[in-house]
């Protein structure tokens, strides 16, 4: 895939990157000058435009293999210059959204750019299809039954935070029900916290699970109340109608005092305040081994919800989707130009 600059609007992301990550993965790419896993974009093909050229060269495939995990991997290599011009018009007028991959996108770009200087530096002309000017991308319909977005639960660790005045803060915005459960992170507790999430019947409910040893409660804005009005300002319907917004500025913020922000950039040595996973599970059991206090449990966002975020130029906050599942590492490697 050609890399477009964020400006240019054919390529779409989502989520805002950090510095650190960067730098790691511009230190990768210098040292191999390789792509070493593929960018997953998403696309829209209502017309079907794109099934039908891929179709056209579905030959079966050349090779496969399955994962620890059990998902089955297969490669079709795709050579007459015919199939791959009719993929090409195909893709020609859609946009394209990242699903995963903002940082090694975005290190690309960086990576084109200085690419770019080296030669002029040379005093030659930059080609414009050299290796460095496209990424190697995955892309997927974004109807694809397959495709799968996991919520990114929020874990809270040490706050200095009493439970019960938390809860009273939430009462002036939210509707709180206590549910019954256990606090050994065991399946029935998780059962309980699956349906609590499933039986919400609006989008504009917004509800999370707050799990604790001492007890569970599912919290969701209430209708009465103009909370919408605390946000930061700045931000598009399709941002403020998130699950992970109110979650995260209602009470990962408001009630617990933790700005993800600053968690994110984190010290040394030291344990966050928050982390995340995409695991239910696993994010009640760090709280039922005592390793964490609080779990709080969200649904996943929709594909159609991570699209029209990116169509409004907005970006959602961090560790909002985790997108599944996820391409093999090294199963397709792509070489590019480097640095002179």
């Amino acid at each position: 895939c050609r890399l477009h600059d964020w400006a240019q609007n054919i390529v779409r992301p989502h989520e805002h990157t950090r510095a650190g990550p960067k730098r790691d993965r511009l230190a990768l790419l210098e040292a191999t000058g390789t792509n070493t896993s593929p960018l997953w974009l998403v696309y829209h093909d209502e017309d079907g435009g794109v099934a039908r050229a891929v179709a056209d060269a579905w030959s079966g495939a050349d090779a496969a293999l399955v994962d620890e995990g059990d998902e089955i991997h297969q490669l079709v290599p795709v050579t007459d210059p015919l199939q791959i011009g009719r993929i090409r018009q195909a893709f020609a007028s859609r946009p394209v959204y990242i699903a995963d991959g903002h940082h090694r996108y975005e290190t690309a770009i960086h990576y084109r750019d200085a690419c770019r200087q080296a030669v002029r530096d040379r005093g030659e002309v930059p080609d414009p299809d050299a290796g460095y000017e496209f990424a190697m991308v995955l892309f997927v319909d974004s109807r694809d039954p397959g495709l799968v977005i996991r919520p990114y639960h929020r874990v809270i660790g040490a706050t200095g935070k009493d439970l019960s005045s938390v809860l009273g803060h939430l009462e002036d915005m939210c509707n709180i029900l206590s549910l019954s459960v256990s606090g050994n992170g065991d399946a029935k507790d998780l059962g309980a916290i699956e349906q609590a999430l499933g039986d919400a019947t609006s989008t504009d409910d917004h509800p999370c699970v707050l799990y604790t040893r001492q007890g569970a409660w599912k919290v969701s804005p209430r209708g009465d109340v103009a909370w919408k009005e605390t946000l930061p300002g700045g931000h598009s319907d399709a941002w403020q109608g998130l699950d992970v917004v109110s979650v995260d500025w209602l009470i990962v913020q408001g009630g617990f005092g933790i700005e993800a922000s600053h968690e994110e950039a984190g010290h040394p040595g030291e344990v966050p305040r928050l982390r995340y996973s995409p695991d239910a599970s696993e994010a009640i059991g760090l709280v039922a081994r005592g390793e964490a206090e609080v779990a709080i449990l969200v649904r996943p966002t929709e594909v159609g919800q991570v699209c029209a975020v990116a169509d409004a130029g907005d970006r959602m906050p961090p560790k909002s989707t985790y997108f599944y599942p996820k391409p093999t590492t090294g199963l397709v490697m792509n070489r590019l130009d480097q640095l002179a």
